[in-house]
């Protein structure tokens, strides 16, 4: 039903040559179907970037010029796997706890390249970013592999301090890890300066060969 109604308003606003208003409704039918019918465990990285690109043209269109979106790869999309919905929730965050805290907001940005055997992705802002205890304490909260329900119950405790932020970010890294065991993860950041999120996946577990 929902999909079916979204396709009649896009109809509609083509029909009307209402150009933005048809391109926004795609975007949410395509995120909303990547969403809920996205099953696989990994997906093309080709497709994280398109479901991206969908989720950020909704928002720039939301919120204008204070958003913008950088966007850099530097190896081919067709050649590399993660788990669905690993780059989404860090762009949120970055959009949400970064820039859009700032009356002037600012940039957001994607960088992947490879380097030293691994696929090297960065999450990026230059929001208004973290002191260093606030760093380390969400490194280590995202950075732990719960074994048991204690350790899964300290590590949660650990990400709600952190709000949306630390619950987001302590997901993708558990199921990044969940799929790949060699992965790792950095977080960056400086108040006044932004944050990156660097993650490293080894080339053996992730290239789709």
């Amino acid at each position: 039903f929902l999909f079916n109604t979204l396709n009649v308003i896009a109809g509609a606003a083509a029909q009307e040559q209402a150009r933005d208003t048809g391109e926004l409704i795609r975007s949410l039918s395509d995120f909303f179907r990547y969403t809920l019918e996205n099953k696989q465990e990994r997906v093309l990285l080709s497709q994280e970037l398109q479901m991206t690109g969908r989720f950020m043209y909704i928002q720039r269109k939301r919120f204008g010029k204070r958003l913008l979106y950088r966007l850099r790869v530097n190896v081919e999309p067709d050649h590399y796997r993660l788990p669905p919905f690993t780059l989404q929730p860090l762009i949120e965050n970055s959009i949400r706890h970064g820039v859009l805290v700032k009356e002037s907001g600012g940039s957001v940005g994607i960088h992947i390249r490879e380097s030293g055997g691994d696929l090297v992705i960065h999450v990026l802002d230059n929001g208004v970013g973290m002191e260093k205890e606030q760093v380390s304490a969400l490194q280590a909260a995202a950075s732990q592999t719960p074994l048991n329900p204690e350790a899964a119950a300290s590590k949660f405790s650990s990400a709600v301090s952190f709000g949306s932020t630390g619950l987001g970010v302590c997901n993708v890294f558990e199921r990044l890890h969940l799929s790949f065991p060699n992965s790792r993860m950095r977080i960056y950041s400086k108040p006044g300066s932004g944050t990156c999120i660097e993650i490293r996946l080894s080339l053996e577990e992730c290239k789709d060969v």
